[in-house]
């Protein structure tokens, strides 16, 4: 097996490959790679960029509410100026968790939440 770049020629196959899973291919591969084994293309992958929502408050309950209104905002403001179609947020509080998804529509992701720390 070798891994290697894709070329244009292998993007049937990422299509037939990527048709499996609950997955959008992106309108163009950037920092993506596939495995071919005995001529064929049989894996794919790529690192993209995912926009996070960092969100830190204090106050009363009210307040924090109040001030996570105006941080979603403009969070989706600067997400839309970005390009960007979509928010990630990893919490750590359950009762937030259930805000966001209440109050902003967030949703779980398809599948688990993994991060590989670079050292």
């Amino acid at each position: 097996m070798i891994i290697r770049r894709p070329v244009s020629e292998d993007v049937s196959r990422i299509i037939e490959i990527a048709d499996r899973f609950d997955f959008v291919l992106p309108k163009q591969f950037e920092n993506a790679a596939v495995v071919e084994h005995k001529h064929q293309v049989v894996a794919f992958g790529m690192v993209r960029a995912i926009l996070e929502a960092v969100i830190v408050t204090c106050g009363t309950p009210r307040e924090i509410l109040e001030q996570t209104e105006l941080l979603i905002g403009q969070g989706m403001v600067d997400a839309r100026e970005l390009g960007y179609t979509e928010i990630h947020s990893f919490v750590e509080r359950n009762a937030f968790a259930r805000l966001l998804q209440e109050k902003y529509g967030f949703k779980p992701p398809v599948g688990q939440a993994l991060v590989l720390k670079m050292e």
